[in-house]
């Protein structure tokens, strides 16, 4: 391991409790989503485009009325920018 990773492993909340059962596929499953930049269940970049791509795209769809397009597109604002 690089020096960046054992120090965002180090500080990562669930290492102790990895270390104690010696749980190694928990372990592989951290080191993975360091590397993927998804610690602490956020999104994944692959994940956040696709989100922002529903958004770019958004359109009413046939006989949806004003409000509920309007609803569904906030609703998809506040997910985005709430990760």
């Amino acid at each position: 391991c690089d020096d960046r990773l054992k120090e965002r492993l180090q500080g990562h909340k669930d290492l102790s409790d990895i270390t104690d059962k010696q749980d190694g596929i928990r372990l592989l499953a951290l080191i993975r989503s360091i590397c993927h930049c998804r610690e602490d269940d956020d999104m994944s970049t692959l994940q956040r485009a696709n989100l922002d791509i529903q958004i770019y795209t958004a359109v009413q769809r046939a006989n949806e009325k004003n409000t509920e397009y309007c609803d569904r597109f906030r609703h998809s604002m506040e997910v985005a920018d709430s990760n």
